[in-house]
């Protein structure tokens, strides 16, 4: 029994291992290839851009501010894309600068502003914005995630005393 083990682990070893090295190759030469895994990323999941931060954390922001949420966009392919538009999971996201080119190589910012709403006072908040191009008919999801400070709000019955 110990032997069959033995086998079977050194013939389940041999793929896994190759799999893995061969994973770890590939990762390897996509980051020459591309600059970085990001742009790495992007090209094998199709994106014409790589933008970072994908995740973009807002902490403490004010209410009824609007506060800008940055992503730089980076075009890596050989040819020129155009952001055409933004979709966003709530109407307090305002999208600015609509649509622009990316030349080859090129980066730009892409500024999505943030305005909470009232029944955000006090909370936490995750939205999406999805970034559409030319040409391609898969978006880009972005997320932006934060807290939305709460206002102090004065004692009415002290204001009434001191009139």
């Amino acid at each position: 029994m110990k032997a069959a083990l033995h086998a079977f682990w050194c013939w389940f070893k041999l793929p896994v291992f190759s799999a893995a090295l061969l994973g770890g190759l590939l990762v390897i030469v996509g980051i020459v290839k591309f600059g970085s895994f990001a742009a790495f990323e992007a090209y094998v999941r199709d994106y014409p851009v790589v933008v970072l931060p994908s995740v973009n954390r807002l902490v403490s922001i004010p209410l009824f501010q609007a506060t800008p949420a940055r992503f730089l966009l980076t075009n890596y392919t050989p040819g020129e894309v155009t952001v055409i538009g933004v979709e966003t999971s709530c109407g307090c996201l305002t999208p600015r600068g609509l649509p622009f080119k990316l030349n080859p190589g090129e980066s730009r910012e892409l500024i999505i502003h943030v305005k909470p709403r009232p029944a955000d006072e006090g909370r936490e908040f995750q939205h999406t914005a999805t970034v559409y191009f030319d040409g391609h008919t898969r978006g880009l999801t972005l997320y932006i995630v934060g807290s939305v400070e709460k206002q102090e709000r004065q004692d009415e019955s002290v204001n009434a005393r001191s009139f």
